[in-house]
């Protein structure tokens, strides 16, 4: 059954990363529901592709269009880049969940999965901060420096920071101080093939 109810999900596990069986368990920030996605694989000939027509973009592109003389201006330009790249960079992320379904526990299977949680938020956190830290490096050296590949770096580090910001979101933090009221189980049932935005 099709369960088109609009999902906030801020991932706060994986296990087993890189093998078959990896998931991700997630929390609704709405509901504080339980879920449980896998990753979508990706796709090697569309990764390519897109590789390819980054590589030529990035030839072709010249940075002349930024202000470099007005430093109000060009502030305000790198700041919308960098905006809208991490509004892409969260959307991918989001984009990357398949088969999610309702994940029910017992009190002491939840304890296992929190205390795992919690040991690896600080890294995540911090992990996050770093992407905005370089996001930020990039395009000051741009400033100092101009190249299109310190604009680029700017974007790319924007991109992978949008797609970590759940790690920083208010949920994921009271859920590491253990002020979050889960709901563990829901009727016992799994609610299959749910939609993600």
């Amino acid at each position: 059954m099709k369960d088109n109810t609009q999902l906030k999900l801020i991932p706060f596990l994986t296990e087993n990363p890189g093998k078959e069986d990896s998931y991700t368990l997630c929390i609704d920030a709405n509901t504080n529901n339980l879920y449980k996605a896998e990753d979508k694989e990706v796709n090697t000939s569309s990764f390519l592709l897109i590789f390819f027509l980054v590589l030529v973009f990035t030839r072709l592109f010249s940075i002349e269009f930024l202000p470099m003389n007005n430093l109000y201006t060009f502030l305000l330009m790198c700041l919308i880049f960098s905006v809208i790249s991490m509004i892409l960079g969260y959307n991918m992320r989001g984009k990357m969940f398949t088969n999610i379904n309702k994940f029910n526990l017992e009190e002491s299977e939840w304890e296992y999965y929190l205390k795992e949680s919690k040991r690896f938020y600080p890294r995540q956190a911090i992990f996050a901060m770093l992407l905005l830290i370089l996001t930020v490096v990039c395009f000051v050296l741009l400033y100092i420096f101009p190249s299109k590949w310190w604009f680029f770096g700017g974007i790319m580090m924007s991109i992978l920071a949008g797609s970590q910001l759940t790690l920083l979101s208010k949920t994921r933090y009271l859920l590491y101080k253990n002020q979050l009221d889960v709901n563990l189980n829901d009727g016992g049932k799994y609610n299959e093939n749910l939609t993600y935005r």
